[in-house]
Parts: structure tokens; sequence; C-alpha cells
């Protein structure tokens, strides 16, 4: 099936927007994109905010997470799915490493199938002649193979945070890089304007949805998020970022266009470090930014 031939996708930043797929086309576009042997993630959403990632290098799947379960644990998630709204960015200088654990791409796109669609069965094989069992050791308890498995997959959750962590600390002030989500073009110009001008890498997302891929591929140091976005807004991001171990720690400023008492208090609970109101003071703003930066304490 082409691409087209579901919902012909919007093409944003690079990027081919799907606002409705059914699991069967999600599984579909991803074995048209491993055919043509592309790079880059397909990153999803469900009707019940749960988020999830597929990572590809030259047409192999190298990474796969699912509602904050990664590699084959997921697999079993993602087959519950009905119906889904993502986008596939391409990345060709993507990194090729992979997840150790994972099944091969094949066996991978075979799981995946939808079970009225399964890709055709081998025919089986004749059964051996019985012969006498080898003497081995006794195999180990399914407890025992699931507590292994869980420790496996937090051991590589902690080595991912600590890798992102350290490539945070070695990037320069002229690399730093700064997320700004709203989805008025002139709010957007607003504040990146001062940030190029202070020397930020800035990146720009236009909704909620675009925000969190965005954060998820840029790993950015900070990001200012409006709170009135249509579809998912600035609460939920700031909610879906802290759930994410290898984002959870990144401050986060909140906009508001209203200041009052109720998004305060909001603000608050959700753990953000400082709530502006429209129109952003730049100096102001630099400032907060650069004692975030910093490790200095910030209140609003």
């Amino acid at each position: 099936m082409d691409h087209a031939a579901f919902n012909s996708p919007l093409y944003r930043n690079g990027r081919r927007m799907y606002q409705h797929l059914s699991y069967q086309e999600l599984i579909t576009l991803l074995q048209n994109l491993c055919q043509e042997r592309k790079s880059g993630f397909i990153f999803f959403s469900t009707a019940d905010d749960a988020w999830g990632k597929i990572k590809l290098h030259e047409g192999e799947i190298i990474g796969l997470g699912y509602a904050s379960v990664w590699g084959n644990g997921a697999l079993p998630l993602i087959r519950q799915i009905t119906e889904v709204k993502g986008y596939f960015q391409t990345n060709s200088k993507s990194s090729a490493n992979r997840d150790p654990s994972l099944l091969d791409t094949a066996s991978l796109l075979q799981q995946l199938q939808p079970a009225g669609d399964a890709l055709e069965a081998a025919p089986p094989t004749p059964t051996p002649s019985p012969t006498p069992p080898a003497a081995a050791e006794p195999p180990e308890s399914l407890g025992d193979q699931v507590e292994a498995q869980a420790l496996s997959e937090l051991e590589r959750e902690l080595a991912a945070v600590e890798e992102e962590e350290r490539q945070h600390s070695i990037r320069s002030p002229q690399e730093r890089v700064i997320l700004v989500a709203d989805d008025s073009s002139s709010s957007r110009q607003a504040l990146t304007r001062p940030l190029h001008a202070s020397g930020f890498r800035v990146v720009e997302a236009r909704d909620g949805f675009e925000a969190i891929g965005l954060a998820e591929s840029e790993l950015p140091d900070l990001m200012i998020l409006d709170i009135q976005m249509p579809g998912v807004d600035g609460f939920r991001v700031l909610e879906a970022i802290r759930r994410n171990p290898r984002l959870k720690q990144t401050p986060i400023f909140l906009l508001t266009s209203k200041d009052g008492l109720m998004d305060r208090l909001k603000a608050k609970i959700a753990d953000c470090q400082a709530l502006l109101s429209k129109p952003v003071d730049p100096s102001n703003l630099l400032k907060q930014i650069r004692t975030q930066l910093t490790s200095e304490p910030s209140e609003y």
C-alpha cells in the first residue's frame, strides 16, 4: 500500500504527518519504510494519551517503545492499538545503535501483524522421533526470567539517561537548545527573536503533539510551552515530558495570556519552573533562562 493510500499525509518541517491511522495502516506504513530502507522514526499517540516511537536505520528497526515500555515487551501493548495519529521524521544521520535484545526486523514485523492479517505461516515441520533428553541444568523459573528481563530493560533505560545527561553536560553555551511551542506564529517569533540573538539554537513546534515529538528527538535544554494550544495543551505536554526519564529534569516554562490564580496553581502542581504572562518581556525571559541553565533556583 502506498503512503498516499491512507490520509495523504501532510508535510510539515520535513515530517509526514498522519491525522488518523488504523493499526493496519500503521503497520503498513512501517513495512513500506523498511522496504524503502528509510532512516528516522515514527512517533505516534493514541486517544488515551499513550505515546510510542519506532526507530529505523536503513530499513531496519533498531528501537521500539510504547506507553513507557521499550523493547520486545512493548509488542503486546502495541498490538492492542486500534487507531493513532502521528508522523514519520526522516533522519539520514540517525545513530545506528540497535537495542541488542530486540528481535530482528522480519520477526518484529511478523509479531506486529494484526491477528486477522498475520503473515502466512510456514508449513509445519515433521515431528522428529523422540530421543532421550540430554542432561542439563534446571531451567530458570518463569518468575526469574521475567525479573531478569525487567532488570535488563531498567539497566538499558538508566544507561540511556546517563548518556543523555553526558551529552547535555558537554554542550557549549552556543549549543544550548530551547524548544518553543505555540500555535501562534507571531508569538513564536516574539520568543525566538531574542533567543536567536542570544546565541541559543531554537526549535519550534506549532502544537502540543509536535512539541512532544521534537522533545523526544532534540532533547532540548529548556522548553517554553503555551498553555492554550489546540488538541494537546501545554499542561498535557508537560505531563508527558515528566513521564519520560530522559526529559523529566528538563526545565519548562509555561506561557499564559490570562495570568490567573488557577493557572498559577496548576503550574505549581505540574512542576514547571516558571509561568510567564504574554506578552513576554525579552530581558526577563533571558534572565530566567540563564538562571535555569546555570542550575540556580527560580521562583515565580
